[in-house]
C-alpha cells in the first residue's frame, strides 16, 4: 500500500510531463500541481535516525525550528517526541555542530594518518640505508688471482691453487679409483665420492 502511494506521489505526470523511454515531453497536458509543490519536503539531516541518544539510546531525528530571520536545525531524541519528557529528558543538539564534528575528526585523523605514513616511510628508508652501508663495509671484495709473468702454464697453475683439491678432506670433488693391472700398470676404474667406502 505504501509503495503505491509513494509511486503516485513521485509520478511526474501530475506536473504535466509525459515520459516514454528517454523522451520527456513537458507541458503535454495541464498540470495538477506546480513543480515547486511536487517535492515539498526538505532534505533530511545527514545523521537522521543514525545518531543514538546519549541518555536512553533511542534514535535521534532531525527537527527544525524557525526563528525571526533563520531556520535552526536540531537533532532531537525520538522518545520525548513520542512519549513525553518522562521517558527521556535529553536536550536537543545543534545539528550544525553535530554534522561538522565528524568531518573535523576525520580531517584530523587523516592528517595525522598522513604524518604517520610519512614517518614510517622515512624510518624504512633510514633502516635500508644503514643496513646497506653495513653490508657494503663488511663484504670484502673477492680475491682475484693476479696474473704472473711467465708461461701460460704458470698462470694456469696459479689459478688452480685456489681450486679445491680432490684429496682435500672438505672437498666436494669425487676421488679417483685406480686399479693395478696384471702387467703392472694402473688404470682409472671410476670416480668415487668423498667418504664413500665402496
Amino acid at each position: 500500500m505504501f509503495k503505491r502511494v509513494l509511486t503516485i506521489l513521485e509520478n511526474r505526470v501530475s506536473i504535466g510531463e509525459m515520459h516514454f523511454r528517454d523522451i520527456i515531453a513537458k507541458d503535454a497536458h495541464p498540470a495538477i500541481i506546480t513543480e515547486k509543490h511536487h517535492h515539498p519536503r526538505g532534505q533530511r539531516l545527514g545523521l537522521h535516525g543514525h545518531l543514538p541518544c546519549p541518555k536512553c539510546g533511542a534514535a535521534m531525528i532531525g527537527t527544525r525550528a524557525t526563528g525571526k530571520t533563520k531556520t535552526y536545525r536540531y537533532y532531537t531524541c525520538n522518545n520525548p517526541l513520542k512519549y513525553g519528557t518522562d521517558k527521556c529528558d535529553m536536550d536537543r543538539l545543534n545539528a550544525d555542530e553535530v554534522d561538522t564534528a565528524p568531518l573535523g575528526a576525520m580531517a584530523t585523523f587523516y592528517g595525522s594518518h598522513h604524518d604517520l605514513m610519512h614517518d614510517a616511510v622515512t624510518a624504512a628508508q633510514q633502516v635500508y640505508e644503514s643496513s646497506h652501508e653495513t653490508v657494503t663495509t663488511r663484504s670484502a671484495p673477492r680475491r682475484q688471482p693476479q696474473p704472473t709473468q711467465g708461461t701460460r702454464g704458470n698462470l694456469r697453475r696459479q689459478d688452480q691453487d685456489h681450486w679445491p683439491r680432490p684429496h682435500d678432506p672438505g672437498s666436494a670433488y669425487p676421488t679417483r679409483r685406480y686399479r693395478t693391472s696384471r702387467r703392472g700398470g694402473t688404470r682409472l676404474t671410476g670416480l668415487r665420492p668423498q667418504g664413500c667406502s665402496c
